[in-house]
């Protein structure tokens, strides 16, 4: 019996942090030859996330391309009027074909293409940012937003906003899709102290605990 109750209270004491939340809109994005892409934005409300919640990368599913080095692709947070450039004509000629990109601030730098060198591409790399050399020259309309580096840069905001991707292709004669739209995904709250609520059962579970070791030792 007090070795399960012991194992209770411990338990009590441990905050686990739960996995990340991912937020979709899998509606196909269209990217014409030349223009904005069928979608622009493709946008995508959050609710329901703590303050302390953190903005942890963002996914491209399906992506088709016969020219990457066409495409500038941003994401806005709407809401509060700032934004990051995921990418701006880089890639050269490398197809991309049925291609999951993640974009998150500890992937892969760039190195001279929109998804890596031109030695092929794997998928996950870091946002281009706004001032990286050859960044931010987003020839698509994006408004004045405040631009930012890093996606760890948003954390000065409320995670709960209405964020946009924006898909500009700047050259014709190539075009594409997103065939299973997009995604954006954040970080729990760190692990950190429990809440009031589990702090009390902490409590309550030690002095059980000792009230039994009491009372085993009069008896």
């Amino acid at each position: 019996m007090r070795t399960r109750l012991l194992s209770l209270v411990l338990s009590l004491a441990v905050v686990t942090q739960a996995g990340a939340q991912t937020f979709s809109n899998t509606t196909p994005i269209g990217i014409s030859d030349i223009g904005n892409a069928g979608l622009y934005p493709s946008s995508i409300a959050v609710t329901g996330l703590s303050g302390a919640a953190t903005l942890a990368g963002v996914k491209l599913y399906g992506a088709y391309h016969t020219f990457p080095a066409d495409l500038d692709i941003a994401l806005l947070d709407i809401t509060h009027n700032r934004g990051i450039i995921l990418t701006t004509d880089r890639g050269g000629g490398n197809d991309l074909s049925n291609t999951n990109v993640f974009f998150a601030d500890a992937n892969t730098p760039f190195f001279g293409g929109i998804f890596g060198s031109l030695a092929g591409i794997t998928g996950d790399y870091k946002p281009q940012g706004f001032t990286t050399p050859a960044g931010g020259a987003f020839s698509g309309s994006l408004g004045s937003p405040t631009f930012f580096d890093t996606f760890a840069s948003f954390l000065d905001a409320s995670p709960n906003a209405t964020y946009g991707l924006y898909i500009f292709d700047d050259t014709s004669e190539d075009e594409g899709q997103l065939s299973g739209g997009w995604s954006i995904e954040f970080a729990d709250e760190p692990v950190g102290t429990p809440e009031p609520a589990s702090i009390f059962l902490l409590g309550t579970g030690l002095a059980g605990v000792a009230m039994w070791s009491r009372r085993r030792r009069a008896s």
